[in-house]
């Protein structure tokens, strides 16, 4: 046990982000959303230049004592949408 604590999120950043398409398509609730010209979180001036839909796998905040043990737990979720979200590589970023 290392004492540290880990969160995960699978995210997809998109200048054309519709949340709810991706919502409604991957039948599967984010858990933090932001849309391009959103004020930055913590920032008094900026604006984000993408869009962001987020997903961690629950209805709160999960943390974890093993990264892996959170990447698993995400990534079981998400495998059976794996053709689904593929296509929004073409339209945006994929990042863990």
């Amino acid at each position: 046990m290392s004492g540290h604590e880990y969160t995960v999120e699978f995210r997809i950043f998109s200048a054309t982000l519709d949340r709810a398409e991706i919502t409604r398509e991957l039948g599967l609730q984010p858990c933090q959303v932001r849309l391009e010209g959103d004020p930055v979180p913590g920032s008094t001036r900026g604006r984000l230049h993408k869009g962001m839909w987020a997903y961690d796998g629950g209805d709160e905040r999960i943390y974890w004592q093993s990264l892996s043990d959170g990447l698993t737990f995400i990534l079981d979720k998400l495998w059976p949408h794996r053709e689904a979200i593929a296509k929004y590589r073409a339209r945006g970023r994929l990042i863990w």
